[in-house]
């Protein structure tokens, strides 16, 4: 087998079928065409329960692809190969566009281009278009996706790349060698990962090819890695394409393995992720860029991703193990898990029996991941397996692996519309190496009277968590013209039964399902209980009319916290994958409890006396308990919390609110020093008895001011928002007018006497030592100060100049 054939077909693509009713259709045979039978891939048809299945077939040459369609039960309904004018026509993939009711396929010529089909649902060739660049000697696509924009996005490589002509970089020419082993001489051809968009014709939109580096100078004389390197599938997330594949680490037969001294170079797994555009988003590998020709290979083989728009992907490392990672579907990289696990070991424990992933997908209706791989136990069996893990690929849910004759291997399929499994591998031991296709039931099993699967249970351990950038470069190179045709002819496909279980008679669905009671409130329970015509049965609820999640057997409680419809399905006690054809559904209404608040107006604090209405808010009737009416206002005596029921459809809910009831202060007004003064004097106002006041005329609690007359103050106290008043009359009495008198004159001869007298007042007080009324004989002249006071206690002054002569 030539290298390109065998990366064409050692890693295989996911396809995810929807869900509808189950049926327990379940076979395992063998299809002969050719001496070598190829697969390619297979998946469930355009017309449910029917499958298509793709690959290569060769006696010697020429090599040409066949699309073959089977019925439920394995019966091939037509078949046919096609090839163009080479003597090398592969096929790699196929996928159903339901939209548009056809298929669409890829794979590769030995016209040096890479191949792009569609289909209508009875083979013809609708489409036909290939790929190649100048820059290249030749193109292939190993998987292809459908995506948003209504085109295709395909993945593979290309060989023989020279992307800069006459530049520094080497054209990858094939290598030939002579084994020092066996003298044998071989020719290697070298391949560069490519990733191509087309548009909704298979006309080229955009692509890239990519060359690999031994550091991050990328030397193209020195540190460029002259050996292989491929994308092995892609996916379409929600802002992009992300593709997955590996390359070799170190230079071509860096390392060799077996007698003809093959190139055995590790390789490293590689993830890109690119912009609708082409735009590349991250490229990243598993570990730190090495060229060590002693490290452990890695490499991804499938990708795709959850129904939440994360990546999956998978593949397998070179000690054995089955490598399962997720990473953040939208924007940059980041990785969610990594995990690995091993399948078996040989030689009393000291080898790791390899596994060689081919595809990933998560099951419909759930969040759980599946695998499928060859398993090889050295000296015991090439099985092919189905593994099925939890979303986070920390426990095994099954595990299951089928062996049929010598070996069965390079695996492909899906899920398929009845929750069963279809994988199509090669097998030998048998007519040739023919293709072997397997159809399960849900639970992993193919007829178990005759070729039943074997359970095993992998060991789970941590995966390799540390990614980084390769050491590499990109290029766009030039498309070569796109015509190809496409020559379709009948073949005879031989079918050799190995076991098969046919459909059973499907029970009867449910004619009375109730729900007791309905409606519900939100956070209340109800019961489902199912009847029907069939006996022997058991009637089962699930989430939804096809699929969904099985939730019991009625009679069962269930607590729906919106409305909720239930599909009930009838189970043949007999055979718990033998069920009904449809289910009857009842629909559990849950009215929402409504969010209750009570609110107070004016507000939740009041003064004694004071009026408050207590309203309920987000329900369309309410109770109040202590007598309140909804909306009515009414004067509590003390500080009291009411509660409110608030409810909407039956459903209610409740709240309360505090109002606080405070007394009304007893409110006084204070004067100091007096609230008697004389004009041009000061005075304090302060009140007493609430927490807060305020006076009026400008007046300042506690601040001394000056009256200019007679005024009536009025304050108000305050403690919350009760308050109380008070007054103060302060009186301000004015000053008398005070005369200074001399008798018998103002002017005196030295040695006479004179007598001071005051006037206006009723007392008065002389400085100078000169008693009022009484005479004294001053010796110069002198002016005399005189203090009147009248009979407020007010006071006055007034001045008299006594002359001496």
């Amino acid at each position: 087998m030539t290298k390109k054939l065998f990366y064409s077909f050692a890693f295989l693509f996911l396809i995810i079928i929807d869900i509808s009713a189950q049926t327990t259709t379940a076979f395992r045979k063998d299809y002969n065409q050719a001496m070598f039978d190829l697969p390619g891939n297979i998946i469930e048809g355009l017309t449910q329960n029917t499958y298509v299945m793709t690959g290569t077939n060769l006696n010697f040459l020429p090599i040409y692809g066949t699309v073959s369609q089977l019925n439920d039960t394995g019966a091939v309904v037509w078949s046919y190969r096609y090839s163009d004018a080479s003597i090398g026509f592969q096929l790699n993939d196929i996928k159903k566009n339901v939209a548009n009711n056809q298929y669409y396929l890829c794979g590769g010529s030995e016209s040096n281009a890479a191949v792009f089909m569609i289909l209508d649902p009875a083979g013809n060739v609708l489409n036909s278009k290939k790929f190649n660049i100048s820059e290249a000697d030749g193109a292939w696509f190993n998987r292809i996706v459908k995506v948003a924009d209504g085109g295709y996005v395909a993945v593979g490589y290309v060989t023989g790349y020279d992307p800069d002509g006459a530049g520094p970089e080497i054209k990858y020419n094939p290598i030939t060698w002579t084994s020092s082993t066996n003298s044998t001489t071989h020719t290697d051809a070298i391949s560069s990962p490519l990733i191509v968009k087309l548009d909704v014709n298979g006309n080229h939109v955009w692509h890239k090819v990519f060359r690999y580096y031994t550091a991050a100078t990328k030397n193209p004389s020195t540190e460029r890695i002259y050996n292989n390197a491929s994308f092995k599938d892609v996916v379409e997330v929600a802002d992009g394409y992300v593709a997955v594949g590996s390359y070799d680490v170190n230079q071509h037969r860096s390392v060799t393995s077996g007698d003809d001294e093959d190139d055995a170079t590790p390789q490293d797994a590689l993830i890109l992720k690119t912009t609708t555009a082409g735009v590349i988003t991250y490229h990243k590998q598993i570990d730190l860029p090495s060229s060590s020709t002693t490290q452990s290979s890695k490499y991804l083989a499938a990708v795709n991703k959850t129904s939440a728009g994360d990546i999956i992907a998978a593949g397998s490392t070179d000690d054995g193990y089955e490598l399962i990672q997720k990473f953040v579907g939208t924007g940059g990289f980041s990785n969610i898990f990594s995990r690995r696990f091993r399948y078996s070991t040989s030689f009393f424990g000291t080898l790791t029996d390899p596994v060689d992933v081919s595809q990933i997908y998560e099951v419909t209706g759930s969040t759980d991941l599946v695998t499928m791989s060859m398993y090889i136990k050295p000296l015991s069996f090439f099985a092919n397996a189905i593994h099925r893990v939890n979303s986070t690929a920390t426990t095994n849910v099954w595990t299951k692996r089928y062996n049929f004759n010598l070996v069965s291997i390079l695996p492909r399929g899906g899920q398929t519309s009845d929750n069963g499994y279809i994988s199509m591998s090669m097998t030998f031991g048998g007519t040739d190496y023919d293709y072997h296709v397997f159809k399960t039931d849900p639970n992993g099993d193919t007829p178990l009277t005759g070729c039943p699967p074997t359970s095993f249970s992998p060991t789970a351990s941590a995966g390799p968590t540390t990614f980084a950038d390769p050491h590499y470069n990109s290029w766009s190179g030039t498309p070569g013209p796109n015509t190809i045709g496409i020559a379709r002819t009948a073949i005879t496909l031989t079918p050799n039964y190995i076991c098969t279980k046919t459909a059973c008679i499907t029970p009867a669905a449910a004619t009375t399902v109730t729900a007791t009671p309905n409606p519900i409130c939100a956070g209340q329970s109800t019961t489902i209980t199912a009847s029907g015509p069939a006996t022997g049965v058991t009637y089962q609820v699930y989430t939804a009319a096809t699929g969904g999640t099985n939730l019991g057997t009625t009679p069962l409680v269930v607590t729906p916290g919106v409305t909720t419809t239930y599909h009930i399905e009838t189970v043949n006690n007999s055979d718990p994958n033998c069920v009904s054809t449809t289910r009857t559904s009842v629909t559990v209404t849950v009215n929402p409890s409504p969010t209750v608040t009570a609110n107070a107006s004016p507000s939740t604090s009041i003064c004694v006396g004071d009026l408050v209405t207590l309203t309920g808010g987000g329900a369309t009737s309410y109770t109040w308990d202590n007598g309140v009416t909804n909306g009515v206002a009414f004067s509590p005596a003390t500080t009291t919390t009411y509660i409110v029921i608030g409810t909407t459809s039956g459903c209610s809910d409740t709240a309360q609110i505090t109002i606080t009831v405070n007394a009304a202060p007893t409110v006084t007004a204070n004067a100091s020093p007096s609230n008697t003064i004389c004009a041009g004097s000061s005075v304090t106002l302060t009140g007493s008895g609430a927490t807060s006041y305020t006076w009026n005329n400008g007046v300042t609690d506690g601040v001394a001011f000056v009256p200019a007359a007679t005024t009536t103050y009025t304050v108000i106290g305050n403690v919350g928002s009760c308050a109380d008043t008070a007054q103060i009359t302060i009186t301000v009495n004015p000053a008398p007018t005070v005369t200074a008198n001399a008798s018998p004159s103002t002017t005196v001869c030295a040695g006479n006497p004179v007598t001071l007298t005051g006037g206006g007042a009723t007392s008065y007080t002389w400085d100078n030592g000169v008693t009022d009324g009484v005479a004294f004989t001053p010796t110069v002249t002198t002016t005399y100060t005189v203090t009147g006071t009248d009979a407020n206690n007010c006071t006055n002054t007034a001045q008299i100049t006594i002359t001496v002569n």
